[in-house]
């Protein structure tokens, strides 16, 4: 039973000395990759029809000394997506008439801020501002059928454009090597959205509309 124990209190200690770096952080430059995934909120989630979001990054951070540094990152970001049927138009023959849409929405992100420790060793708050390039896209497919007359619906519009965003959370540094962070980033984008004739009364044309939404993402680092 002792040797179980002497064994169980070892790794304890092991364990306790790897996820505690040092309360001073170094000066200089670290480069860090993070696998990234969250939910999202607002906007974002209703054009989706989906909640779930994924990506990848690179950080760049310079300790100041201390608890503090100023990082910057460059990310890919991914929104799932769900098939969904759009509302037919009031005039439209129902059984013959389909209009099914599929949002798409993925990207690059650019990310600077700060981060200052907080709290117990390895432990940081951090804050900043993004720019954001995302692409938006919409698969349209099938047909309305009004009276006599059969408009096909085979459309993939899009629509790329550059929004300004703002992040805060925490950062924990796991050990010297590995970290762990959670933030809350308000995202911006324009989304693109095929009108066709038969409900605009109009030539079929893709409109955009300024969209935000929130997402809660958490991101796992390792140090290069």
């Amino acid at each position: 039973m002792n040797q179980k124990l002497n064994k169980l209190w070892l790794v304890l200690v092991l364990a306790t000395g790897a996820a505690a770096p040092l309360s001073a952080q170094e000066k200089g430059f670290v480069a860090t990759g993070k696998v990234r995934a969250g939910v999202t909120s607002g906007d974002v989630q209703k054009d989706m029809q989906a909640n779930k979001i994924t990506g990848m990054g690179i950080e760049l951070a310079y300790g100041l000394g201390g608890r503090a540094s100023l990082f910057g990152e460059l990310a890919y970001l991914n929104f799932a997506s769900t098939d969904y049927w759009n509302t037919l138009p009031a005039t439209a023959t129902v059984a013959t008439s389909v209009d099914l849409r599929k949002n798409r929405l993925d990207g690059f992100t650019l990310r600077g801020g700060y981060r200052s420790g907080f709290g117990f060793q390895g432990l940081s708050w951090q804050a900043g501002l993004a720019l954001d390039r995302f692409k938006s896209r919409q698969e349209v497919s099938g047909q309305i059928v009004i009276g006599t007359t059969t408009e096909g619906l085979a459309a993939t519009p899009e629509s790329t454009k550059i929004n300004v965003g703002g992040f805060g959370g925490i950062h924990w540094a796991v050990g010297e090597n590995f970290s762990l962070e959670a933030n809350l980033v308000s995202v911006g984008y324009s989304r693109v959205n095929w009108v066709p004739s038969s409900y605009s009364g109009t030539t079929a044309a893709a409109e955009t509309k300024a969209r935000r939404g929130l997402v809660l993402e958490v991101a796992f680092g390792f140090k290069f």
